[in-house]
């Protein structure tokens, strides 16, 4: 992730400074990562908001689509939001820098957040083809005590928002233990979920960039192997998450470094097209988004660690260097995407 400012916290070793950029990750978005967890993308009444994001609403990922939009709007809803609020913005390396933000109120009855003040934010720039999969990085920083409840994110083209199924929400929070996984249904119509896995890379492989984060990906690439992250309940191998609701999955990992997910979603229940035989894994032959597969998500968590990671009650050199022991090198990717 990146990060621009740092926490008043640490010691006064030169090190420490990186150690203050991912504390800030953490701290900088306080207020709205405590809504993060209850977030909602999209708003239309037959579709909503058009794009995959994995990360946190102040500094998030999203795959670039097949249709080449020209233009991503993230429009954020609360009370009291103006575009005062929003601090700054972080530049995508292929569209620069956002245009400033417009402030409104959302008035559309179809939309959980109706009513609520909002701004919009917008990236613009030329449809890039060979972008198509891939993941792009954006995000907007708000003033500390902004209060958010609500996000969209949509692709649009010439300012045209691009309607097709939308994918689940997928959010990531940092335990102890390894990571919780949310996966969200940001629609209002039920989202059939299955084939949940993860992997942790080797201690001593690089992390996956970005762009490697795609259907296909080899777990022995990156020195690890698949393992199954079970849904919840005792069903069927296809989970029904209905409209607006969430679940949490558990991947476990002894590593302070992010693993690698991975889930399948339908818009039909596996009653009504069961999957095809074999082993139930996101399965790129089931491909139909109308009637089958819908999306195949491939993310990792960019919102990544706490500042006391060893828990001692301070923050300082030791933090630093065990995060540098068991995170090893940032992944190449953090300056272009």
């Amino acid at each position: 992730m990146k990060t621009r400012s740092e926490s008043p916290v640490g010691a006064t070793h030169p090190r420490v400074a990186d150690l203050r950029k991912l504390v800030l990750q953490a701290m900088s978005p306080l207020f709205g990562m405590c809504l993060l967890l209850g977030l909602l993308v999209g708003s239309a009444a037959t579709a909503s908001a058009q794009v995959q994001i994995t990360g946190a609403l102040s500094n998030f990922d999203v795959r670039y689509p097949p249709s080449l939009p020209n233009d991503l709007e993230i429009v954020l809803y609360g009370d009291g939001l103006t575009p005062a609020q929003v601090l700054n913005t972080y530049p995508n390396g292929q569209w620069g820098q956002a245009q400033p933000a417009i402030g409104s109120i959302n008035t559309d009855p179809t939309s959980p957040a109706f009513g609520l003040d909002c701004v919009t934010v917008r990236y613009a720039g030329p449809p890039t083809p060979a972008l198509v999969g891939q993941m792009r990085h954006f995000g907007v920083r708000l003033k500390i005590g902004t209060v958010v409840a609500h996000q969209e994110v949509w692709w649009t083209i010439n300012g045209v928002r691009i309607l097709r199924p939308c994918d689940p929400h997928i959010t990531w929070i940092c335990t102890t233990h390894g990571w919780l996984i949310c996966i969200g249904n940001p629609t209002p119509n039920p989202i059939y979920v299955y084939g949940c896995r993860f992997f942790s890379p080797a201690t001593t492989a690089p992390l996956p960039q970005l762009a490697q984060l795609n259907t296909n990906i080899d777990p022995a690439q990156f020195g690890g192997t698949w393992q199954p992250a079970p849904l919840p309940g005792a069903g069927g191998p296809v989970f029904c998450i209905q409209p607006w609701c969430r679940i949490y999955v558990r991947a476990f990992s002894t590593t302070w470094r992010p693993v690698i997910f991975q889930i399948a979603a339908r818009n039909v229940p596996e009653q009504i097209l069961p999957l095809p035989p074999g082993p139930i894994v996101p399965n790129p032959n089931d491909f139909d988004g109308q009637n089958g597969t819908m999306a195949i998500l491939t993310t990792r968590p960019t919102q990544e660690f706490r500042e006391d990671i060893n828990g001692d009650g301070g923050v300082g050199n030791p933090d630093f260097q065990m995060l540098r022991q068991r995170f090893g090198t940032v992944s190449p990717d953090i300056t272009g995407n």
